[in-house]
């Protein structure tokens, strides 16, 4: 999920129940929604209880920024922010989107097969 600081807002107060779907429905009324994503714990495997909405453009992110007060999703008013540099990396993180990006392409591109193969191996043989 690629996002800018420019087209993102971080929205949190989320009750546990809210879905992406929710998430984005509730945005599009406001302006055109790109995507959206609401990390999970990997330990409770629930939501964090926050999300990042991404917008289609600037403008349509500008919009939807101005028109978000008081917002709910149900009974439950939300808290919406413009995402900023250190909640983007803390996001990225979290879902581990850069770093799984990172090591498959390190793999990859850095190993012959029969290298590869050899530390899958190796790691089977770890547990």
């Amino acid at each position: 999920m690629g996002f800018s600081l420019d087209d993102t807002l971080f929205v949190s107060g989320l009750p546990e129940s809210a879905s992406i779907l929710a998430v984005k429905t509730l945005f599009e009324e406001l302006a055109k929604v790109k995507s959206v994503k609401i990390p999970i714990d990997k330990k409770t495997g629930r939501a964090k209880g926050f999300a990042y909405v991404v917008f289609e453009t600037p403008e349509e992110f500008r919009k939807a920024h101005l028109k978000s007060m008081n917002i709910k999703l149900g009974e439950k008013k939300l808290n919406v922010k413009i995402a900023d540099k250190e909640k983007s990396q803390m996001l990225m993180e979290i879902c581990n989107i850069e770093k799984e990006k990172k090591e498959y392409k390190k793999d990859f591109l850095g190993k012959s097969r029969g290298q590869m193969k050899i530390d899958r191996e190796d790691r089977g043989n770890e547990r």
